[in-house]
C-alpha cells in the first residue's frame, strides 16, 4: 500500500491539515495518509508546544471517522527530538509491505538540507511537496524525488490560531470537535502548555 506520511507537531491540527490530506488523496496515487505526530521538531520552537497526549487528542478528534486518514504515535516510542530519517527506518522495518511517501510543504522544503540525512531520504524516498504562501522548493525542484502537487495554497498556519486562542478567538479553521475540546479544557490559554 501507498501510504502519505504527513510530519507534524499538529499543535492544533486544523481544516488545512484534513484539507491538504484529503486533497492527496484524492488527487495522488496515495492509498492512506498519516499524520504522524512530532512529540518535538528539533527545528522548532519547544515553548508554544502543547502537551503531546493533548495534541494526539486532538487529532484523534478531527479524523474522526474518516477510513483512509490515520493517527501515527510511532514518534512517541522514539527518542526526542524525532528526527524524520529515524522514524521512515522505524516505519520501513516495522511495515515492510508499504510504500512510504512524505508530504510536505513548501516551508518544510526551503529548510530541508537542514534535517539530518537528508541526502537519504532524497534517494529511498519520495516527497510530495505542497504550496505555502511566500515559500517555494526552488533548490530541490528539480530532483526526481520531489513531486511539487499543485493544491490550493494553504493559507492557515497554526502559530495563528494559537494567537486568536489565547485571545478567546476560534477561527473557521478549527474543525469543530477539536475547537470543543480546546474550549472545554483550556487548551493554549497559556503561553506553554505542558
Amino acid at each position: 500500500m501507498k501510504i502519505g506520511l504527513f510530519f507534524g507537531s499538529f499543535n492544533p491540527i486544523h481544516k488545512g491539515h484534513i484539507g491538504i490530506a484529503s486533497y492527496f488523496l484524492k488527487e495522488t496515487d496515495l492509498a492512506e495518509i498519516w499524520f504522524v505526530i512530532s512529540p518535538q521538531n528539533p527545528l522548532k520552537n519547544e515553548k508554544e508546544l502543547l502537551d503531546v497526549e493533548k495534541r494526539l487528542e486532538l487529532v484523534h478528534a478531527a479524523i474522526g471517522d474518516i477510513e483512509s486518514i490515520k493517527c501515527s504515535e510511532i514518534e512517541l516510542a522514539m527518542p526526542v527530538p524525532s528526527f524524520t530519517i529515524d522514524t521512515l527506518n522505524k516505519l520501513k522495518q516495522d511495515f515492510p509491505k508499504n510504500d512510504f511517501v512524505i508530504l510536505m510543504g513548501t516551508d518544510n522544503m526551503e529548510k530541508f538540507n537542514l534535517w539530518k540525512n537528508y541526502e537519504a531520504i532524497l534517494e529511498h524516498y519520495k516527497i510530495y511537496v505542497y504550496p505555502r504562501t511566500g515559500c517555494n522548493a526552488d533548490q530541490f525542484r528539480e530532483h526526481p524525488s520531489v513531486t511539487l502537487i499543485d493544491s490550493q495554497l494553504l493559507e492557515v498556519s497554526a502559530t495563528m490560531l494559537r494567537d486568536q486562542m489565547r485571545e478567546g478567538k476560534f477561527d473557521k479553521w478549527l474543525p469543530s470537535a477539536v475547537a470543543q475540546i480546546i474550549k472545554e479544557k483550556g487548551y493554549y490559554k497559556e503561553e506553554r502548555e505542558r
